[in-house]
């Protein structure tokens, strides 16, 4: 592992920008190596995670053992299971969490886990990073400036909004990302909800539960055939072992992408708990309540088009099955459409013209296949789904991605990544 070049001034060995699960996990291990110097830096001036969505019981599609450390070093402080124990629950938690944990507990989780790092620093914003021969330059928007040999870039996926409805977004005619954080009332107002994820089915249900009032009407359309669940059996979750990302990255683009498609719903369904739930909130609307609220669920539909008209919108959606096409009026507009990978403006500098507009390759060890760049290396996070497969955005793979990252820094394997056994044969 090479010292910082400059002697003198904030010199790291890795800097790392966001905090989110990604990086915490990777501090949260790097606590273990004294010999390491790491920093996290995080725009936002609080702990957080998915701030903006976060309805009344949301829970982990995941086990609470894949938190930020278990399954690299079970042994390390900052487990789930230790937070749980420090803050007297655990007994308790056992019987609560029979099926999944509630998402406002990892959160809680989350934001402990931050505050006990003295690495992680809250309200540093990362304009620019720049490399000037020796090493990395990271300046943040206060003008701080930081050295270090390698950087760790952990900011997540930005929402995706379709074209028709950027020019605009409001706070009723608003991303996933921000439903918790705008929708307080719908009380007699006309809604629609757009995806056929575990995001639009958590805010249905929140709807459907009156959280945020009764609307008039509900109207929750996806592009898929039907409200698909989530392929949680055993085999495909196999998908999420650390020996898959390692065969998935070895194989050809071509078959990467293939396997992508065809595994989609092992990442991008809904629970079938939270499919339970809705099926039996509408059987409710239907049968046992005086005041039902309309509802239609429309499936193999896309949304086309948006505009506004009057205090609300007119959306224009058209058919897979026979390509028709009709207007639904509304009052609120929820887009749940996902998020997408791009490179971050602060890494702009630091690629040719040809990465800018395509990323640039992402090697075995998450590191960026720069070749401007030396000496030093930038790493990513959550950010190599076309080249590690679908468990780099889930939880499962976050400690020993982090793990991976930090052999790589260090040049030893001080974290033992290869172990682990796999039940499938993986040969090409």
């Amino acid at each position: 592992m090479t010292r910082p070049l400059i002697a003198g001034g904030d010199c790291y060995d890795v800097v790392a920008i966001g905090a989110g699960p990604a990086n915490l996990s990777l501090a949260a291990l790097a606590n273990t190596l004294p010999e390491l110097r790491l920093l996290v830096l995080e725009s936002q001036p609080t702990p957080g995670w998915h701030r903006g969505l976060l309805p009344a019981g949301a829970k982990l599609q995941v086990s609470p053992l894949k938190d930020l450390v278990s399954v690299v070093d079970p042994t390390n402080r900052f487990s789930f299971l230790n937070f749980l124990a420090l803050h007297g629950r655990l007994y308790r938690s056992f019987i609560a969490h029979r099926s999944a944990v509630s998402r406002h507990e990892f959160i809680q989780y989350y934001a402990w886990v931050a505050r006990s790092l003295p690495s992680v620093r809250f309200g540093a914003k990362v304009t620019d990073v720049s490399h000037d021969g020796q090493s990395f330059v990271v300046t943040s928007a206060n003008g701080q400036r930081h050295r270090s040999n390698h950087v760790v870039c952990g900011v997540g996926a930005s929402p995706h909004v379709p074209a028709c409805a950027l020019p605009h977004l409001s706070e009723t005619l608003l991303h996933s990302s921000r439903y918790s954080e705008l929708v307080r009332d719908l009380e007699g107002r006309s809604v629609v909800v757009v995806g056929g994820g575990q995001s639009s089915a958590e805010i249905v249900s929140d709807i459907l539960c009156g959280e945020v009032g009764w609307p008039s009407q509900l109207t929750w359309l996806t592009s898929r055939s039907g409200f698909k669940p989530l392929d949680d059996s055993a085999f495909t979750n196999e998908l999420f072992n650390p020996r898959h990302t390692e065969f998935f990255s070895r194989l050809d683009e071509a078959v990467r992408e293939d396997l992508l498609r065809s595994d989609l719903l092992a990442s991008d369904g809904i629970s079938e708990e939270l499919l339970q739930q809705i099926y039996e909130r509408l059987y409710f609307q239907d049968y046992l309540t005086d005041r039902p609220i309309p509802y239609e669920l429309l499936t193999s539909t896309r949304l086309v088009d948006i505009a506004p008209r009057g205090d609300g919108y007119r959306a224009t959606v058209s058919s897979r099955l026979n390509r028709t096409r009709r207007e639904i009026d509304s009052d609120v507009v929820v887009l749940a459409t996902g998020y997408r990978h791009c490179v971050p403006g602060f890494l702009q500098g630091l690629l040719d013209q040809d990465q800018r507009s395509a990323a640039p390759p992402i090697a075995e060890d998450y590191s960026l296949r720069l070749d401007t760049v030396k000496p030093g290396r930038i790493f990513v996070q959550n950010a190599a789904r076309t080249t590690h497969g679908l468990a780099d955005s889930n939880l499962a793979v976050v400690p020993w991605r982090s793990a991976v990252i930090l052999n790589s820094i260090l040049e030893r394997e001080h974290f033992a990544t290869a172990r682990g056994d796999i039940a499938q044969d993986l040969t090409p």
